[in-house]
């Protein structure tokens, strides 16, 4: 393996060990969140602004053709389908236990949706973004990435 590739896959590690730290501190923020929601915490808004110039980048450049590791497809669609199911459940739990409170109902879409976006990134980055199917091509809008990556 050449060093380009080794440099390669040591930012895409980086990349899904920063995706799952955002993922710990959307998980602590939605848990932290009282009654009344006032406003978003610095990580929601962090995890937001960042989301959005990873969206722009995977629909530009070709990053998540290959992945880290190599495992069948279907495995790694059922270990995503695993982690979504708890993602909801955990955040049904919360909405159950806030139900009560209408602004908590309100606010806790967004950290769900991008705690949602950046477990997909992070599969993504390990395992290659094929178990994404045809929601490639929604998420990059049709365009075809450019390949800048040599990691054929």
């Amino acid at each position: 393996m050449s060093g380009e590739l080794i440099f390669i896959r040591c930012m895409k590690g980086a990349a899904a060990v920063g995706a799952l730290a955002i993922c710990c501190a959307l998980i602590e923020s939605m848990m932290s969140m009282g009654c009344p929601v006032v406003g978003y915490s610095p990580s929601v808004m962090f995890a937001l602004f960042v989301a959005l110039l990873v969206l722009f980048v995977y629909s530009k450049f070709e990053l998540a053709r290959r992945g880290i590791l190599s495992v069948e497809v279907r495995r790694v669609r059922f270990a995503f389908a695993m982690a979504f199911l708890a993602e909801m459940f955990m955040i049904g739990l919360l909405v159950a236990r806030n139900l009560e409170c209408d602004s908590f109902v309100r606010a806790i879409p967004i950290p769900g949706a991008l705690l949602v976006f950046y477990t997909a990134a992070a599969f993504s980055f390990v395992f290659s973004d094929f178990y994404l199917g045809a929601a490639r091509k929604i998420i990059r809008l049709g365009a075809r990435p450019r390949n800048f990556l040599r990691d054929k």
